[in-house]
């Protein structure tokens, strides 16, 4: 009965992942720029060795990130940019190294660093970017960063004072996501791209759609009652076959 054993127990345990992983989506609904994550589970063989059987078991594999767009949502703030499709926005991690992100609830923090909603540094071609004390602030299509100095006379013109670093990375599967919530590239960074877009004034929402997390997670949790029931059959047969042999 210990093959029937390892099997319900190796599934609960990734039903049990699988629910983790939809109950984060899920709380994640309203992020902005949220990528919803989704698992996979794999047959593993456990090889025999000397007299013993081989089993099958279930093992989770490393969950992936659903790269599709979320819906836009107009703010009108001029610091609210969202990313085009495919590219990403650069920060700073809390480590220093360079991460990526659809967020872009971009504000000027009391240091005059210019960070985004979870007050991740926003990096540009020479690193944090610094916002001077400004009156007005523009954001263009292409990332560049340009102000209205508060002494400046009417008329002046803005003055540019950084870019957006904007990527595109070639496959966006090769990102890696960290606690956070954050991307890195584990192959050492990606280079600006010049072709990369940003609308001002809008927002793109988490891609999380409520009702198939919740129909996913209802099915996940009916999939660990069935394993947990094949547990309980597992040890009444073992106590039935016991119970024979007592008799016997």
């Amino acid at each position: 009965m210990d093959k029937l054993a390892y099997t319900a127990f190796s599934g609960m345990r990734a039903s049990l992942a699988a629910q983790s992983v939809t109950a984060n989506n899920i709380a994640n609904s309203s992020t902005t720029g949220f990528r919803r994550d989704f698992s996979a589970t794999v047959a593993a063989a456990v090889e025999a060795r000397g007299t013993l059987e081989a089993r099958i078991l279930s093992q989770s594999r490393e969950n992936q990130a659903d790269m599709s767009e979320g819906t836009l949502i107009a703010t009108g703030r001029p610091l609210d940019v969202a990313v085009s499709s495919g590219s990403f926005l650069t920060v700073q991690a809390e480590d220093g190294s360079e991460a990526y992100t659809r967020r872009g609830d971009l504000t000027v923090a009391p240091s005059g660093l210019l960070v985004n909603g979870e007050g991740h540094p926003i990096v540009g071609e020479g690193g944090p970017i610094t916002v001077p004390p400004a009156s007005r602030i523009e954001i263009g299509a292409d990332g560049t960063i340009a102000i209205q100095a508060r002494d400046a006379r009417p008329g002046d013109e803005l003055e540019q004072i950084g870019k957006l670093k904007l990527v595109t990375p070639e496959d966006p599967a090769q990102l890696k996501r960290l606690p956070s919530g954050l991307f890195t590239d584990p192959a050492g960074g990606l280079a600006g791209d010049p072709a990369a877009r940003v609308v001002t004034g809008q927002l793109e929402g988490s891609n999380v759609n409520m009702a198939a997390e919740l129909v996913n997670l209802t099915e996940q949790a009916r999939q660990f009652e069935l394993q947990v029931g094949l547990l309980t059959a597992s040890r009444d047969l073992d106590q039935a076959s016991a119970s024979l042999m007592r008799n016997e």
